[in-house]
């Protein structure tokens, strides 16, 4: 990336392509061709940095949440339990019904 960025500094200062070139000892359309990678770069570059936030922020969001329903289960114990009775009610119902579903396919087979 530094090729890149040097020929983007001789072409900012000589405020123009074919001038840069000479510069540079390469041809123009080299030139033109080295700017363009640059954009690409800087834009993937951009794209990263704009996922890592995106990914923090929803990482924020996600803890704010859980700090939210641990302060009101340490204020209601009585709420934790329904809720860890409630999950542990699913779990059981979802492994009675792969039961039933192993069962069902052992008597088709």
């Amino acid at each position: 990336m530094f090729k890149l960025l040097k020929t983007f500094q001789i072409v900012y200062e000589q405020m123009n392509f074919s001038k840069a070139a000479t510069c540079l000892y390469i041809s123009q359309p080299a030139v033109s061709n080295q700017i363009k990678q640059l954009e690409e770069e800087l834009k993937q570059l951009q794209q990263e940095i704009v996922n890592q936030k995106h990914h923090q922020s929803h990482c924020d969001n996600l803890l704010h949440e859980y700090e939210l329903k641990k302060k009101s289960f340490d204020e209601n114990p009585i709420l934790y339990n329904y809720f860890i009775l409630k999950q542990e009610v699913n779990d059981l119902l979802c492994r009675i019904q792969d039961d039933i579903n192993e069962q069902l396919k052992k008597k088709v087979d």
